[in-house]
Protein backbone atom coordinates (compact mmCIF):
# COMPACT_ATOMS: atom_id res chain seq x y z
CA UNK A 1 0.00 0.00 0.00
CA UNK A 2 1.45 3.21 -0.83
CA UNK A 3 1.73 6.32 1.09
CA UNK A 4 1.70 9.85 1.33
CA UNK A 5 4.80 12.01 2.70
CA UNK A 6 2.99 12.07 6.29
CA UNK A 7 3.08 7.84 6.13
CA UNK A 8 -0.70 7.73 5.54
CA UNK A 9 -2.26 5.33 3.53
CA UNK A 10 -2.51 7.08 0.25
CA UNK A 11 -6.18 7.58 -1.64
CA UNK A 12 -6.38 5.76 -4.71
CA UNK A 13 -5.46 7.73 -8.37
CA UNK A 14 -9.16 6.43 -9.01
CA UNK A 15 -11.10 8.05 -6.36
CA UNK A 16 -9.15 11.88 -7.12
CA UNK A 17 -11.82 14.28 -7.82
CA UNK A 18 -10.57 14.83 -11.64
CA UNK A 19 -11.40 10.85 -12.14
CA UNK A 20 -14.50 10.99 -10.08
CA UNK A 21 -16.16 13.99 -12.22
CA UNK A 22 -15.02 12.50 -15.73
CA UNK A 23 -16.41 9.15 -14.65
CA UNK A 24 -19.82 11.21 -13.55
CA UNK A 25 -20.27 12.86 -16.66
CA UNK A 26 -19.45 10.36 -18.89
CA UNK A 27 -21.88 7.71 -17.02
CA UNK A 28 -23.48 9.19 -14.20
CA UNK A 29 -24.42 5.86 -12.47
CA UNK A 30 -21.03 4.87 -12.12
CA UNK A 31 -19.62 8.11 -11.09
CA UNK A 32 -22.56 8.38 -8.08
CA UNK A 33 -21.11 4.81 -6.91
CA UNK A 34 -17.17 6.78 -7.16
CA UNK A 35 -18.85 9.45 -5.27
CA UNK A 36 -19.82 7.42 -2.82
CA UNK A 37 -16.55 5.76 -2.53
CA UNK A 38 -14.46 8.61 -2.01
CA UNK A 39 -16.45 10.27 0.75
CA UNK A 40 -15.61 6.83 2.30
CA UNK A 41 -12.10 6.49 1.82
CA UNK A 42 -11.64 10.08 2.53
CA UNK A 43 -12.61 11.51 5.94
CA UNK A 44 -11.83 15.18 5.02
CA UNK A 45 -13.88 15.19 1.86
CA UNK A 46 -17.20 13.93 3.52
CA UNK A 47 -17.26 17.39 5.27
CA UNK A 48 -16.25 19.80 2.81
CA UNK A 49 -17.33 18.07 -0.54
CA UNK A 50 -21.16 18.90 -0.55
CA UNK A 51 -20.76 21.80 -3.06
CA UNK A 52 -18.64 20.21 -5.33
CA UNK A 53 -21.06 17.12 -5.83
CA UNK A 54 -23.98 19.24 -6.00
CA UNK A 55 -22.35 21.34 -9.14
CA UNK A 56 -21.55 17.42 -10.62
CA UNK A 57 -25.43 17.21 -10.08
CA UNK A 58 -26.79 19.86 -11.82
CA UNK A 59 -24.35 19.32 -14.66
CA UNK A 60 -25.19 16.01 -15.18
CA UNK A 61 -29.27 16.56 -15.55
CA UNK A 62 -28.73 19.72 -17.64
CA UNK A 63 -26.95 17.37 -19.77
CA UNK A 64 -30.08 14.83 -19.31
CA UNK A 65 -32.40 17.71 -20.50
CA UNK A 66 -29.85 19.05 -23.05
CA UNK A 67 -29.95 15.69 -24.31
CA UNK A 68 -33.50 14.95 -24.22
CA UNK A 69 -34.82 17.64 -25.94
CA UNK A 70 -32.44 16.59 -29.11
CA UNK A 71 -34.11 13.31 -28.74
CA UNK A 72 -30.46 11.61 -27.79
CA UNK A 73 -30.65 8.78 -26.20
CA UNK A 74 -30.10 8.12 -22.32
CA UNK A 75 -31.28 11.92 -22.00
CA UNK A 76 -33.52 10.87 -19.18
CA UNK A 77 -30.61 8.57 -17.29
CA UNK A 78 -28.80 11.73 -17.00
CA UNK A 79 -31.37 14.00 -15.76
CA UNK A 80 -32.73 11.02 -13.21
CA UNK A 81 -29.33 10.02 -11.98
CA UNK A 82 -28.33 13.72 -11.95
CA UNK A 83 -30.91 15.09 -9.88
CA UNK A 84 -30.77 12.14 -7.26
CA UNK A 85 -27.00 13.56 -6.94
CA UNK A 86 -28.34 16.76 -6.06
CA UNK A 87 -30.24 15.20 -3.41
CA UNK A 88 -27.36 13.06 -1.76
CA UNK A 89 -25.52 16.26 -1.77
CA UNK A 90 -27.64 17.74 0.22
CA UNK A 91 -27.49 15.20 2.11
CA UNK A 92 -23.94 15.20 2.65
CA UNK A 93 -23.90 18.90 3.62
CA UNK A 94 -26.75 17.96 6.07
CA UNK A 95 -24.53 14.76 8.17
CA UNK A 96 -21.11 17.69 7.26
CA UNK A 97 -22.94 19.94 9.80
CA UNK A 98 -23.61 17.74 12.30
CA UNK A 99 -20.11 16.26 12.40
CA UNK A 100 -18.54 19.14 12.23
CA UNK A 101 -20.45 20.08 15.68
CA UNK A 102 -19.65 17.30 17.22
CA UNK A 103 -16.13 17.84 16.59
CA UNK A 104 -16.05 21.07 17.82
CA UNK A 105 -17.81 20.39 21.22
CA UNK A 106 -15.72 16.94 21.55
CA UNK A 107 -12.33 18.36 20.13
CA UNK A 108 -12.83 22.20 21.04
CA UNK A 109 -15.23 22.23 24.06
CA UNK A 110 -13.61 19.26 25.52
CA UNK A 111 -17.15 18.13 26.41
CA UNK A 112 -17.39 14.29 26.27
CA UNK A 113 -20.63 13.96 28.31
CA UNK A 114 -23.65 12.51 25.84
CA UNK A 115 -26.41 13.78 27.73
CA UNK A 116 -24.36 17.46 27.52
CA UNK A 117 -24.01 16.87 23.63
CA UNK A 118 -27.90 16.28 23.16
CA UNK A 119 -29.00 18.88 24.83
CA UNK A 120 -26.40 21.19 23.25
CA UNK A 121 -27.12 20.30 19.70
CA UNK A 122 -30.89 19.24 20.33
CA UNK A 123 -30.52 15.56 19.05
CA UNK A 124 -32.27 12.61 20.91
CA UNK A 125 -29.68 10.99 23.21
CA UNK A 126 -29.49 7.79 20.74
CA UNK A 127 -29.13 9.79 17.73
CA UNK A 128 -26.25 11.33 19.54
CA UNK A 129 -24.72 7.84 20.58
CA UNK A 130 -25.22 6.16 17.04
CA UNK A 131 -23.63 9.38 15.21
CA UNK A 132 -20.08 9.00 17.68
CA UNK A 133 -20.19 5.70 16.97
CA UNK A 134 -20.08 5.71 13.52
CA UNK A 135 -17.54 8.15 13.67
CA UNK A 136 -15.43 6.45 16.23
CA UNK A 137 -15.60 3.60 13.38
CA UNK A 138 -14.81 5.95 10.50
CA UNK A 139 -11.53 7.46 12.39
CA UNK A 140 -12.66 10.46 13.32
CA UNK A 141 -12.17 10.09 16.91
CA UNK A 142 -9.08 7.78 17.39
CA UNK A 143 -9.04 4.99 19.68
CA UNK A 144 -11.84 6.28 21.74
CA UNK A 145 -14.78 4.67 23.01
CA UNK A 146 -18.02 5.37 25.02
CA UNK A 147 -18.85 4.42 28.56
CA UNK A 148 -21.80 2.92 28.45
CA UNK A 149 -21.89 3.20 32.50
CA UNK A 150 -21.43 6.91 32.62
CA UNK A 151 -22.47 7.74 28.75
CA UNK A 152 -19.21 9.42 28.43
CA UNK A 153 -16.73 9.35 25.64
CA UNK A 154 -13.01 8.62 26.58
CA UNK A 155 -10.04 9.42 24.87
CA UNK A 156 -6.31 7.01 25.48
CA UNK A 157 -4.81 9.42 27.71
CA UNK A 158 -2.13 10.93 25.40
CA UNK A 159 1.43 9.06 25.16
CA UNK A 160 4.94 10.36 26.51
CA UNK A 161 8.31 9.07 25.54
CA UNK A 162 10.35 7.92 28.29
CA UNK A 163 13.47 9.64 29.48
CA UNK A 164 16.85 7.29 28.02
CA UNK A 165 19.64 6.50 30.37
CA UNK A 166 22.65 8.84 30.37
CA UNK A 167 25.36 6.32 27.98
CA UNK A 168 28.32 7.25 30.19
CA UNK A 169 28.96 9.27 33.39
CA UNK A 170 30.84 11.74 31.71
CA UNK A 171 29.16 15.58 33.01
CA UNK A 172 26.80 16.53 30.89
CA UNK A 173 27.50 19.73 28.60
CA UNK A 174 24.61 22.59 28.22
CA UNK A 175 22.87 23.05 24.93
CA UNK A 176 23.44 25.92 23.45
CA UNK A 177 20.66 28.47 24.20
CA UNK A 178 18.24 28.70 21.25
CA UNK A 179 14.87 31.05 20.55
CA UNK A 180 12.30 29.80 22.17
CA UNK A 181 9.54 27.92 19.73
CA UNK A 182 6.47 29.68 19.12
CA UNK A 183 3.40 27.46 18.72
CA UNK A 184 -0.02 28.97 17.19
CA UNK A 185 -3.48 27.57 17.39
CA UNK A 186 -4.37 26.42 13.73
CA UNK A 187 -7.67 25.67 12.49
CA UNK A 188 -8.17 22.77 10.47
CA UNK A 189 -10.37 24.46 7.34
CA UNK A 190 -12.34 20.63 6.69
CA UNK A 191 -13.57 19.72 10.41
CA UNK A 192 -12.85 22.82 12.19
CA UNK A 193 -10.70 20.73 15.33
CA UNK A 194 -8.16 23.52 16.42
CA UNK A 195 -4.57 22.24 16.34
CA UNK A 196 -1.47 23.65 19.13
CA UNK A 197 1.57 24.16 15.66
CA UNK A 198 4.18 26.25 15.17
CA UNK A 199 4.42 28.49 12.52
CA UNK A 200 5.45 27.19 9.16
CA UNK A 201 4.83 23.34 10.12
CA UNK A 202 2.10 21.11 8.15
CA UNK A 203 0.53 18.69 10.10
CA UNK A 204 -2.14 16.15 9.44
CA UNK A 205 -5.38 16.76 11.42
CA UNK A 206 -6.37 14.27 13.97
CA UNK A 207 -9.76 14.17 13.61
CA UNK A 208 -10.34 14.45 9.78
CA UNK A 209 -6.65 14.30 7.75
CA UNK A 210 -6.70 17.48 6.09
CA UNK A 211 -3.31 18.79 6.13
CA UNK A 212 -3.54 21.90 8.84
CA UNK A 213 -0.45 24.26 8.02
CA UNK A 214 1.14 26.83 10.97
CA UNK A 215 0.90 30.26 9.42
Amino acid sequence: MSTNHLGKPALSPWLSWPIVIIITLIFPPLGLIFIMLRLSADKSAALVSDKKIKTLGYIAAGIGILAFTQGVSGGIMFLLVGGFIVYYSNKVHKQALKMKQYIDLIANQQITQLDQISNITGNPHSTVHQDITQMIKKGYFKEAYINEATGEIIFPPPVTPKSEPPISAEPEIAPTPTPSTKFIQATCKSCGAHTRITQNETLECEYCGMLVVGS
